[in-house]
This record gives C-alpha cells, structure tokens and sequence, in this order.
C-alpha cells in the first residue's frame, strides 16, 4: 500500500488554495482600478477647477481695467463679426437663449439694437460677478446671473444656447468639451459656439486654439450628427452650430 506523505495530502488541498488567492488578487486588482480611476477623476476634476479659476481671474483683472468696454472681454472692439456668424445658423425671433460667457452684455445689446430681434427672451451667465452687475443695469429687460455651469445646474431649458469668446482664452479642449457637453443639455433646438482654429500663420502665447477636426468629432460622436461649421469666416475662426 502507498504511503501518503503530509506534504502530499496538503499539497491535494493547494487547488483551492490557489483560487481563494487568486479571488484576493483578482479583488485587489479590482480595487487598485477602482482606486485608479477615482485619483485620476480626481485630478481631472482639480484641473478643469484650475482652468475655471484661471479663466475667471483673467476676465475679473480685465474688467477692472477696462469697466464698461469691450477690452474687458479681451476685445479690441465690438465682436460684430462673430455675433454675425453665429445668428446665421438659428432664428432668435421669439426665441429663448441662454447666453453661457456674456460678459458685459455685448450679444444681447447686438440682437436688440444692431439685429432689431423682437421678442427674445434672454438670459446671459457669467463668472465675473461685476460684469452681470453691469450688465443688469445696462439691459434691465434681460436676466443676467453669476453661475458656474459645471457647479450650478439649471432649472430651465432654452431654445439656443450660445457660447461666444469664451474658448479663446485658459481653456484648452477637454475642458472645452466639459463645457459643450453642459450647455448642449440646456437647448431645446440648437448650440451655437465659436473658438480659434489651430490652422493659423502665427500663435499667440496668451490665446487658446483648438483642433477644428478633433472638436467636430467630439460634436458628432457626443452631441449630435446635425452640424454646420464654418472654418476661417474671418481671420481664424470657426463656427458651429449644433442641431438637436
């Protein structure tokens, strides 16, 4: 008769040593990815905050310089050219909006007093506390509010969201693409925002550019298929118009 050494008889049980460890391995696995994507969600998130913050300390320096001018929003003039652009594409008349990044009030006053819209309902946010106050007493018919659009949400939905200028400056294209995904939730019809394009003859150090392909994409992939863009209309940039 075989003798059975004590080695031999534990090694019989080592099988289902062997998968008890490899479940503990498998669950540690499991939670270092857990871990993983929450410390990366994290600094995600913390970076987004930075491009945010940085963004509102721009415009709150710039307002306080230049108070009630277009130099506040990084401007030269009057952005009439891409206020032009963007109601090409959409039909504001006895339309709701939603102006995300209104600054002083410029688009609103260009769809009253330059573009004659009757009926619009309007309402401008902003992160710049004191270029909403002025804008509420500059356009007492319109809403204006401080809001962050990644912290606050909404109560309302609107015909067309607009976004005009506010890609040009601290953000790059993820954060850009944190932002769209937003606003899209808010339009009832269409988006209509603008940026920079990255085909150009020179670079500005303080000015954000953005890949047009990689933003159609995004657009298309997370959005809608329904788009319009126009690339280069005027100096370098790009238009588009997101359709429900």
């Amino acid at each position: 008769m075989t003798q059975v050494s004590k080695h031999q008889k534990e090694h019989k049980k080592s099988p289902a040593v062997f998968v008890e460890i490899y479940n503990i391995c498998d669950d540690v696995r499991i939670l270092n990815r857990m871990v993983l994507g929450i410390v990366e969600a994290y600094f995600e998130e913390t970076a987004n905050m930075d491009s945010i913050k940085d963004s509102k300390r721009i415009f709150e320096e710039s307002f306080e310089k230049y108070g009630d001018d277009p130099k506040a929003c990084l401007w030269d003039q009057k952005m009439v050219f891409r206020y032009e652009e963007l109601t090409k594409a959409v039909d504001l008349n006895g339309a709701s909006v939603l102006e995300i990044g209104c600054g002083i009030g410029g688009f609103y006053d260009y769809c009253i007093h330059d573009k004659g819209i009757a009926n619009l309902n309007y309402k401008g946010i902003d992160l710049v506390e004191g270029m909403i106050n002025l804008a509420k007493k500059k356009y007492p018919s319109a809403e204006f509010e401080v809001c962050n659009i990644l912290e606050q949400r909404l109560q309302e939905m609107y015909d067309y969201v607009v976004l005009c200028g506010v890609f040009n400056v601290a953000f790059d294209t993820n954060d850009m693409e944190k932002i769209l995904s937003q606003a899209f939730q808010y339009c009832k019809k269409a988006m209509v925002f603008n940026f920079i394009s990255t085909y150009v003859n020179f670079k500005d150090d303080e000015i954000s550019y953005h890949d047009p392909k990689e933003v159609f994409c995004f657009c298309a992939e997370h959005l809608s298929t329904k788009i319009k863009m126009n690339h280069h209309y005027e100096k370098c940039d790009v238009s588009l118009c997101v359709y429900r």
